[in-house]
């Protein structure tokens, strides 16, 4: 999906990169995965794209494809990202997830589409901390 506007120059997207990489610092995710900087730019992606129905492999494609992204393959991509998921800091994802998303943690959350899904809603109604 190609899109004109080039957004990460904007000042809304930078308050919300901003917002989404201390969040995703707070629910645990470590600075060493490399997969917790793609998540963050697929998130940031999904919003600024307006995906409205997430499908990963169609999102991973587009972003990939808009990047330039060549040096990797789709499924060495999903496999950072789940490995910096499998591999977050439980404790601090428990005690953070609420207060981040205002809804009660399920194990469902869990998943790239799933962590798409909140950063999404949560960007559109504006109510970031």
């Amino acid at each position: 999906m190609k899109n004109s506007y080039d957004y990460t120059k904007d000042e809304r997207y930078k308050s919300y990169e901003k917002f989404v990489y201390t969040s995703l610092l707070k629910l645990g995710f470590k600075l060493t995965n490399v997969g917790t900087m793609y998540l963050k730019d697929l998130i940031l992606f999904a919003y600024f794209n307006n995906y409205y129905e997430i499908y990963i492999t169609r999102i991973v494609n587009d972003y990939m494809t808009s990047k330039n992204i060549n040096y990797i393959t789709y499924r060495t991509f999903i496999n950072c990202i789940v490995y910096s998921i499998d591999n977050l800091d439980q404790k601090l994802f428990d005690s953070n997830f609420k207060n981040i998303f205002n809804i009660d943690y399920e194990y469902l959350n869990n998943s790239i589409k799933n962590m798409i899904i909140l950063y999404i809603n949560k960007l559109k109604c504006n109510k970031i901390n």
